[in-house]
């Protein structure tokens, strides 16, 4: 007992109150216990360091079940550590690339400091190997700001350290992510924390709440609060949150925002008591929790996604003879296999007869344009159900032409957002396939406010599965983005959105993959009249779909060729 002499009072406290069956009857061998001495400092570590424990309970836990798991819930006393190694065994993987460890702030470290939470860029020591932490992704979570790095915090706070060892031996590959969170009622704060912490995730990552449930009272009483708790788990609706009894709600919120919307399907593994694990009758009552949450899978979503549409001039004059159906006659096959098709819609809908028709291109009034009643029906046919408005064409015939273009989109069952000087509706969320699709409008040329941009795709983020930014912007007839529209594009990938499309240039230009995530910068012409330059009779339609268990967006791209008798028509046959 010489070295627990030699320990800080809380260590011996917490080895009371973390393993309490070991002090009261015979047990497995007490582990090392060794206090921090100089020269740790650069490395942190369990207080439990007896590898063959981890091993026994790891052998007696079984094979590795689960499957589809997002987060977590498991218990920090090391008493409880079969429930722990029966939660992490059940996911056991060398493929999960990050855990997100959150947990209390037991000791009130962040007490009065204003931080939301603490964390630690030192590597972890465990009995099976180093555990790294994630520093690139705490670096950019940190943004800057290393308030929050409190690497003593770490060195007391069990319902981190305890965890560590299991999370090396389950996930040998995995980075950590740890983070204790301040003991505050302010909720939403945490969980646009946990969105943030979903949105810098990579593939597979795992969310791992440490909390352990009721604390004193009768067995009886712990029962009776683990049910209503476990009740409200399977839901995790915003008002619940406080009424979980568990020694970290503001963890819940957490793994709330890191869900994101949609609906909740947890999976209870074990409820058990320190009662049962062998703690003595007189020693408070602690009661324990571990169980899986899975993100239902979403339905399939089909999005087709058409640069700029243009139906008057010399379009008009084919749909006058032939029909506005003729013009899409040839990719009807392709805009009606998805669920919505998304286009910019270059110019108000009006009663008002032509005034660009016979004009020269010399002349203002060729670039004034407005489209006949009779088309917005035949979009909505042909699934061009969500048309962009954020153009600078859509006032070409005043802010009455723009109420009129709304009422007729309105009369078709067409949707319509990003009308200019209107920020109320620069974005709308829509319900395709079960899932929930956010788009935002930014149109430089009218309302090219980048920062509201930014606040609306973080609120729609909280809310929607996928968000994408509509654009207009850039040069026209170039085929290479200049230096701000990059600009834009990629800080609005950084906020939160999935797909960044782009229009206005009139030529398809290139592309770019941000941080896992596509941007086009412009996709060209859909329906249009510019025959003069081969490269503005080429436009490209991208196809996003979801449809497998994680969510993710897959792309398609289809090249479309606008022939001079008006109709366009899918290079790759798809009609």
């Amino acid at each position: 007992m010489g070295l627990l002499r030699r320990a800080p009072a809380f260590w011996l406290a917490a080895l009371f109150f973390l393993a309490p069956a070991w002090l009261s009857c015979p047990a497995p061998a007490l582990p090392q216990v060794e206090a921090p001495r100089p020269g740790q400092e650069d490395f942190l570590e369990s207080f439990f360091k007896n590898k063959d424990l981890y091993d026994q309970a790891f052998a007696r836990a079984g094979p590795a079940v689960a499957s589809g798991v997002r987060a977590g819930i498991v218990p920090h006393h090391f008493l409880a550590r079969d429930l722990i190694a029966a939660f992490f065994q059940g996911l056991a993987s060398p493929g999960v690339p990050q855990v997100f460890l959150v947990g209390p702030d037991h000791f009130r470290s962040l007490s009065g400091t204003g931080l939301l939470f603490a964390t630690t860029l030192l590597p972890w020591r465990t009995p099976f190997g180093a555990l790294e932490p994630d520093r690139e992704l705490l670096k950019q979570l940190l943004a800057g700001n290393d308030a929050p790095v409190r690497d003593r915090a770490f060195r007391r706070e069990h319902s981190i350290w305890v965890l560590t060892p299991f999370v090396r031996r389950a996930f040998p590959r995995a980075r950590l992510i740890p983070l204790v969170l301040r003991d505050s009622k302010d909720y939403q704060r945490f969980r646009e924390l946990g969105a943030v912490l979903a949105r810098l995730a990579d593939p597979g990552a795992l969310l791992v709440v440490s909390s352990d449930f009721c604390h004193g009272g009768s067995e009886e009483d712990a029962a009776r609060l683990d049910a209503t708790s476990l009740a409200l788990l399977d839901s995790l609706a915003p008002n619940d949150i406080a009424r979980i009894n568990c020694d970290c709600r503001p963890c819940l919120a957490v793994l709330d925002g890191f869900l994101g919307p949609g609906s909740r399907d947890f999976t209870l593994l074990r409820r058990q008591t320190s009662r049962d694990l062998g703690a003595p009758p007189g020693q408070s009552l602690t009661s324990y929790v571990s169980g899986y949450f899975r993100s239902p899978p979403p339905a399939a979503a089909r999005v087709l996604f058409v640069g700029d549409l243009f139906l008057d001039r010399h379009i008009r004059k084919v749909a006058q003879e032939r029909g506005y159906d003729y013009l899409l006659r040839e990719v009807k096959g392709l805009l009606q296999a998805s669920d919505l098709v998304v286009a910019n819609l270059e110019g108000p809908i009006t009663r008002a007869p032509s005034v660009c028709q016979g004009r020269r291109s010399w002349e203002p009034e060729h670039y004034r344009f407005t489209f006949a009643p009779a088309a917005a029906k035949t979009l909505a046919e042909h699934h061009i159900k969500l048309v962009h408005l954020g153009n600078n064409h859509a006032l070409d015939f005043g802010s009455r032409g723009l109420a009129e273009t709304k009422e007729h989109l309105t009369a078709a069952g067409i949707s319509c957002f990003g009308a200019p000087k209107t920020p109320e509706e620069r974005s709308l969320v829509k319900d395709i396939g079960g899932l929930k699709w956010g788009f935002v409008s930014f149109n430089q040329f009218a309302d090219a406010d980048e920062a509201s941009t930014l606040k609306e795709i973080q609120r729609l983020k909280a809310e929607a599965g996928v968000v994408v930014v509509y654009t207009h912007w850039g040069a026209e007839y170039t085929h290479t983005p200049g230096p701000r529209v990059r600009q834009w594009a990629r800080a609005f990938i950084d906020s939160g959105a999935d797909l960044v499309i782009g229009s206005h240039p009139h030529v398809v230009q290139e592309k770019e993959e941000h941080r896992g995530k596509m941007i086009y910068y412009s996709l060209g012409n859909f329906v249009f009249d510019q025959y003069r330059r081969r490269d503005t009779t080429r436009g490209l339609a991208v196809r996003a779909t979801v449809e497998n268990p994680q969510g993710r967006l897959m792309l398609e791209e289809i090249p479309l060729v606008l022939e001079r008798r008006g109709q366009t028509v899918a290079e790759s046959g798809q009609r």
